[in-house]
């Protein structure tokens, strides 16, 4: 049996075996199903598509605009687009966004996770979901998009990214929204800012260092941690510390950029997961090794 309308007979089934509801009261999701294909083909037709359906069987159909010459989407990874979603088959926008990044995989629609990955970067993809791989029969959260309702969703791929370069992409927004010029390190990319040159000599990693901190999230430059006078061996530290620090001289001030892979990875107790870091230090002293 075809695999989309195989799990949805599944499901129909379970509906059937319950056994308490009237005939007129049951609803059928392969019947719901194959009406919106119908509505789809409409659609297909209508906008003079040329489609291609996906090929793990789930019968969903996607127009490669543009194939795009970058790489395709996996999932886990962040997709940075422009977007329009249009109610099928009428037409009519029910939202649109520029520069938006969606992560595939987690709360993102099961559409997107399916169709994206035969997207390229730099190109355009039109996606026409069946309500069973968008919204479903409660329709979207704002209301915009009503139960058992198919929607086309065209999509500029603007770029690409793993966990890492998605967070060195925000760094780079967040330098150009604030007007920072940041210097990188030739071998990890991380950035950094001398905010004010010391006389003393660089620190390495294998010194100890006296200093004042404090450390804000990337994403809204909350504070999570403030420190005056405190002690602590660079090679003790996160990864990114120890790359960074040696940038600056004792009696000057860093600012540091640090993606998630180079401080606190999966979290901790106190961190969330995949969290960039942002820590502006003052080198009071290297104390020595």
């Amino acid at each position: 049996m075809r695999k989309g309308l195989g799990m949805i007979a599944l499901m129909a089934s379970v509906i059937w075996m319950s056994g308490c509801l009237k005939t007129e009261d049951v609803f059928d999701p392969a019947d719901q199903f194959n009406k919106e294909q119908a509505l789809i083909d409409q659609y297909i037709v209508e906008q003079g598509l040329t489609v291609q359906t996906d090929t793990q069987g789930y019968e969903l159909r996607y127009s490669l605009v543009d194939p795009g010459n970058g790489p395709a989407p996996e999932n886990g990874q962040y997709v940075f687009a422009d977007y329009v979603g249009k109610l099928i088959p009428e037409g009519n926008v029910f939202h649109e966004a520029d520069s938006i990044y969606v992560q595939l995989g987690g709360s993102t629609i099961a559409g997107w996770q399916l169709l994206m990955p035969y997207a390229r970067e730099n190109g355009k993809i039109i996606m026409l979901l069946p309500s069973y791989y968008a919204f479903g029969q409660s329709g979207s959260a704002d209301g915009n998009v009503p139960g058992n309702t198919p929607v086309a969703y065209e999509v500029n791929v603007r770029g690409v990214y793993d966990q890492f370069g998605f967070e060195q992409k925000r760094i780079q927004d967040y330098l150009t929204a604030k007007n920072l010029t940041a210097e990188m390190d030739s071998t990890t990319g991380l950035r950094y800012i001398i905010t004010e040159e010391g006389t003393g000599r660089h620190p390495t990693v294998d010194d100890t260092v006296r200093v004042d901190y404090e450390g804000r999230f990337l994403v809204n430059d909350e504070v999570f941690e403030g420190v005056s006078g405190v002690k602590f061996k660079l090679d003790d530290l996160i990864e990114g510390w120890g790359i960074l620090m040696p940038y600056v001289k004792e009696g000057g001030s860093i600012t540091m950029f640090i993606p998630s892979k180079y401080a606190y990875g999966s979290g901790s107790s106190q961190i969330p997961p995949n969290a960039t870091m942002i820590f502006e230090v003052t080198l009071t002293e290297i104390v020595g090794r």
